[in-house]
């Protein structure tokens, strides 16, 4: 089964509130990181993928805005007809109130990314549309365009890199004032705290060379919060009376944090600049040209102000409508103000689940680059049709709009695809491996048996019996619900960079992946595939290059399928893009 027949796991996988086959197999195989450079990657896309058409992303706004307007104009007669049909039944009125909150927050969430992908110059090849279509439709949203568009870049330019990363920084241990981790060496000796050596070898057996991430108890970690003092007082009770208020608490908490995170997450951010680089001192928004966020960039102060004034003329606007003649305050909410709580959600929901994953790494600065910390990301069906219609294949296609976010929208799906035939093969390191799934290599893993994975890319079985990962394009059909209980509850914080001593770490403690409340990691690493020199300037092999370009190449736009082709070639236009405001 290849990866054309991915549709039937996707739908399978959303009746049921469980982990996808995707998701389990990178969970249990150790992460080795690419060596491939962003000018390589660049070489496999066609030219023709990166032009945009005015036209074209005209149209899809003025479709956008036709969906809103329809929704907006039905919703008027929802009270109407709801007392035509059955006057008695308040159960219906607000059943059809639901279906429309639904609906327009989704194609309100498509304003959003719309607005995104102006932000990208996806829109059109003229930078003044971009931003006046940008401007316009995150206005309309109440959401300071010019402001996020400077944040947003940042963030592209330094994707998972833990000091230089804009949007959803995890914490350290230290910033949160956790205890060390209670590690062992081999003698089964206490030692500090920042190696990763199994607190107990013979329940956790592990190949050698492979990190495993230590324990640390639950309280220990919690007991300074306040639902840890709820805690001491269930100590009062049995064993098992305390475990189902242990358990009830915890859940409420959970859920409760959740609930505040989908209805004000956007609005904390924007103001607070929570989640951001602690790198910022508190007051940091994205408000105030003196924020700490735009320091560096002085010449976009006065569209900060643009945003500003923007986001005051539509509070205002719909101030005046909700005053006017027929409308009032319950129709503005209902209208206007469900919608936009439910757009919160899902901005926040999308954007979280792009950069929150347990088999996700992020990098400390020695070990990132540019191609690694935008393959750190993954691919989700999010809504399905829906979330590439309304949503821009933002979620469908998240690791190619990382890569090259300067391909428009539309053009996305072509881009993964070529992404998931060259990054999902055993090539995808850097090293030259056969692609063939049955053939045989040796290098620093020994015995290396190459197969593939329909739904989850190309793996390598060394000898010990353990895989390790070659591919790098990450996919996840995980239903959102249960992926985004998944990532609340395991991804709280990450490791300090503090390099371990000996070959417990070999990345010398700057990959790391999230722990929970337990300080449990869900991947380890695994050993590092030493490069040969020259190696890179060779990838992808001749065999695997031709067989590529047979497959998706109709032209000869793409610098890998040019015959005498040079990987160096073109490196500016390969380079990650600037991202300047105007």
């Amino acid at each position: 089964m290849g990866w054309t027949n991915n549709n039937q796991s996707t739908m399978l996988s959303y009746f049921a509130f469980s982990d996808s086959p995707e998701y389990i197999r990178r969970k249990n195989t150790p992460f080795t990181p690419t060596h491939l450079s962003i000018q390589q990657i660049r070489a496999a896309i066609p030219k023709e993928l990166f032009e945009k058409s005015t036209v074209k992303g005209l149209a899809y706004v003025a479709l956008d805005i036709f969906f809103a307007v329809v929704l907006y104009k039905l919703a008027w007669q929802i009270d109407a007809f709801s007392s035509y049909i059955a006057p008695q039944s308040t159960v219906f009125k607000w059943s059809l109130w639901s279906v429309y909150w639904f609906a327009q927050s989704v194609v309100l969430a498509g304003w959003w990314c719309m607005a995104h992908e102006a932000g990208h110059g996806n829109i059109s090849k003229h930078k003044w549309v971009n931003n006046l279509v940008g401007f316009g439709l995150h206005t309309f949203v109440l959401a300071p365009y010019f402001a996020w568009r400077a944040s947003h870049s940042a963030h592209h330019k330094a994707t998972v890199n833990i000091e230089r990363d804009e949007n959803y920084v995890p914490r350290t241990r230290s910033q949160l004032g956790l205890p060390a981790l209670p590690t062992r060496d081999d003698t089964n000796t206490p030692v500090t705290s920042g190696t990763l050596e199994p607190v107990h070898e013979e329940d956790h057996p592990h190949p050698e060379g492979i990190a495993h991430p230590g324990r640390l108890p639950y309280h220990e970690m919690v007991e300074e919060t306040p639902i840890a003092q709820l805690y001491a007082r269930v100590r009062l009770f049995s064993s098992f009376t305390k475990a189902i208020i242990t358990w009830v608490l915890d859940i409420a908490e959970t859920l409760f944090r959740m609930f505040i995170m989908q209805t004000m997450g956007w609005q904390i951010y924007l103001f607070t600049d929570v989640s951001g680089s602690p790198r910022h001192p508190k007051g940091t928004n994205h408000f105030l040209p003196s924020s700490s966020l735009f320091a560096s960039r002085p010449s976009v102060h006065r569209y900060l102000i643009i945003s500003d004034l923007g986001i005051l003329v539509m509070m205002a606007l719909l101030y005046l409508w909700a005053r006017s003649p027929g409308v009032g305050a319950a129709n503005l909410v209902k209208l206007y103000g469900v919608p936009y709580i439910f757009l919160n959600h899902w901005i926040v929901l999308l954007t979280f689940l792009h950069h929150s994953d347990p088999t996700l790494p992020y990098y400390h600065s020695g070990q990132w680059s540019f191609a690694r910390g935008a393959l750190s990301t993954v691919d989700r069906p999010l809504l399905s049709w829906g979330g590439r219609l309304f949503l821009k294949n933002v979620s469908h296609d998240h690791i190619s709009h990382h890569l090259f976010s300067n391909i428009p929208w539309y053009n996305q799906p072509r881009s993964t695809a070529i992404l998931r035939e060259l990054l999902a093969s055993p090539t995808s390191t850097g090293v030259e491996i056969s692609p063939s799934a049955s053939s045989t290599t040796t290098s620093k893993t020994a015995d290396v048996q190459v197969h593939s994975d329909s739904l989850a890319g190309y793996y390598t079985r060394a000898s010990n019996g353990k895989e390790y990962q070659l591919g790098h394009y990450n996919y996840d059909s995980t239903p959102w619900p249960r992926a985004f209980w998944r990532s609340f509850r395991e991804c709280l914080w990450i490791d300090d960079l503090t390099p371990s001593e000996g070959d417990s770490d070999p990345y010398g403690g700057a990959i790391v992946f999230y722990r929970n409340r337990e300080g449990k990691m869900h991947r380890e690493l695994g050993v590092p595939v030493t490069v040969p020199d020259g190696t890179e300037r060779t990838w992808p092999p001749e065999s695997l290059r031709r067989r590529f370009c047979d497959r998706y190449m109709n032209t000869t736009s793409s610098e890998l399928c040019v015959v005498g082709r040079d990987p160096e070639k073109n490196k500016q236009d390969a380079s990650p893009p600037r991202g300047d405001l105007v």
